[in-house]
């Protein structure tokens, strides 16, 4: 989700979940976009130890570690959720497929026909290929009551709110934008954005369609914990909420995901409720979501070995002193010609330009937004940056020497995935 709104969006269950939790205040994805981000969240491993960085970087065998070493432990794993870039047909085939039980969208018919394609732009609902976030909450919550009995990991994936952005009836805008503006919803706002027009409204009404978005996927997510407390398993459940990425609206002068590694990118919310909500804390100190699955095992008693995970439990932030540092948060990933690396330490972020050798140095603390560039006031802040980026590239080599992890080969995207890519503004 979006890590900063201009008017703060009612989203009731997310904040009394958060209330049950301990919420990590400045969380970063490791990348901007959703192919990179979940590889390090399945994998335990950053993209420098995964080596999915670019659309045609094929995800490593042995890279899915979460739902496989949960499954020899004897949990039943499935995931329920929608979001074209890891279906089993299209980029990230084998981060849903790793699961036991699988219930993801878009589906797709092999081979297709033209009926087939006409009917399914024409009546969506006939072929059953897709599914709106109110069905994944209930899929959701109809596979809790048939596997409540046994131990499971269960992973819910909400496609929105996410570019483009369509116009939610039943949430509607805050407000009516004019009428030159209103006009544009989904794709067609989406190609308006790219092409960088700048009518009075047009980045205020993307951001209210945003934000409508947000609160439909709030009130599915109230639905499918109300199914968890009915049926006996709220309380005792550990439940993880995070991103892989944000929304930009401009700040940067981009808009949508994946060009950069700015905050309003790559800073996103992160929760883990403990059983019996036997902790509730905020913590202010940076943390990454390469560490969600490394908490997971140890949450539930699982072995691994920590020599080829990059992040720590986060039990060790919560349960440390305020003051105890962290280790940094590492993020790279923006499909652009130009590669960056940005990690964050104490109340610095420093941004890496590859080619260019251009850095970018800031305050978080003072500067949460990321408008003041201070690389040059600060040259020995920019050597700890580069020194911690170095260091963490050499470190993520070995982990993945011990995980048996091989460099990333190159995957030639198809016509379809292609599709798929320009659809989604990549």
């Amino acid at each position: 989700m979006h890590y900063r709104c201009a008017v703060p969006t009612p989203t009731p269950a997310i904040d009394a979940l958060a209330a049950d939790s301990v919420v990590f205040d400045r969380a970063y994805s490791t990348a901007p976009w959703t192919y990179v981000a979940f590889t390090s969240i399945h994998s335990g491993l950053t993209p420098w130890g995964h080596g999915v960085i670019y659309p045609d970087d094929g995800i490593p065998r042995n890279a899915s570690a979460l739902a496989p070493l949960l499954r020899d432990y004897g949990y039943n794993t499935a995931v329920v959720g929608r979001n074209d870039l890891l279906t089993g047909s299209a980029i990230g085939r084998s981060l849903p497929m790793a699961f036991s039980d699988t219930t993801f969208y878009p589906r797709y018919l092999r081979p297709g026909t033209r009926a087939q394609l006409f009917l399914d732009a024409r009546y969506p609902s006939v072929l059953g290929l897709h599914a709106t976030t109110e069905q994944l909450s209930q899929y959701g919550s109809t596979w809790i009551r048939n596997h409540k009995d046994s131990p499971f990991l269960l992973w819910l994936h909400f496609f929105d709110p996410h570019h483009p952005y369509d116009l939610r009836t039943d949430f509607p805008p805050a407000f009516d934008p004019p009428p030159n503006v209103k006009k544009y919803t989904g794709s067609l706002l989406d190609r308006e954005l790219h092409r960088g027009r700048r009518w009075p409204g047009i980045r205020e009404w993307a951001r209210a369609l945003y934000q409508s978005e947000v609160q439909a996927v709030d009130a599915a997510i109230g639905t499918f914990l109300t199914t968890l407390k009915q049926e006996g398993i709220y309380d005792r459940a550990i439940i993880v909420f995070t991103s892989d990425h944000g929304e930009e609206f401009a700040e940067h002068n981009e808009y949508g995901h994946l060009r950069t590694l700015y905050n309003e990118s790559v800073r996103v919310p992160l929760f883990v409720k403990l059983p019996s909500s036997t902790v509730k804390s905020r913590q202010p100190q940076p943390v990454s979501t390469v560490a969600i699955a490394p908490t997971v095992f140890d949450l539930a008693g699982i072995p691994y070995d920590d020599r080829g995970f990059s992040g720590e439990p986060l039990r060790t932030v919560w349960e440390a002193p305020a003051s105890q540092l962290t280790p940094p948060a590492f993020i790279t990933g923006a499909a652009t010609a130009e590669p960056a690396g940005a990690v964050v330490w104490e109340n610095y972020k420093l941004i890496s330009w590859q080619h260019f050798d251009h850095v970018e140095l800031y305050d978080e603390e003072s500067d949460p937004y990321e408008q003041y560039n201070l690389a040059n006031r600060l040259p020995e802040q920019v050597a700890i940056g580069r020194a911690l980026l170095a260091d963490h590239a050499a470190k993520e080599a070995e982990r993945a020497v011990v995980r048996g992890i091989k460099t990333s080969e190159k995957v030639p995207l198809t016509a379809e995935e292609e599709r798929i890519l320009r659809s989604l503004g990549y």
